[in-house]
């Protein structure tokens, strides 16, 4: 289970972005965004941008930098 003193400043930051993207006629390509779990017992965790729930990825590459969970 994660804690939720961790998830708290996660959430706020995430309203944060999708409220500043709101205001400037942005949007999210939730089908892209994707989400990198670390830690213990983080895959468990579902996470959500606004009402949709995002993907998992063990592996993701930026920047030509290939990063996985490990």
């Amino acid at each position: 289970m994660i804690d939720q003193r961790i998830m708290l400043p996660f959430r706020e930051t995430q309203m944060r972005l999708e409220n500043w993207a709101g205001r400037n006629l942005l949007k999210f390509n939730k089908g892209k965004s994707q989400v990198l779990p670390s830690g213990r017992n983080n895959h468990r965790h579902q996470y959500m941008l606004g009402v949709d729930q995002l993907g998992s990825s063990l592996t993701e590459e930026d920047l030509g930098v290939l990063v996985d969970t490990n």
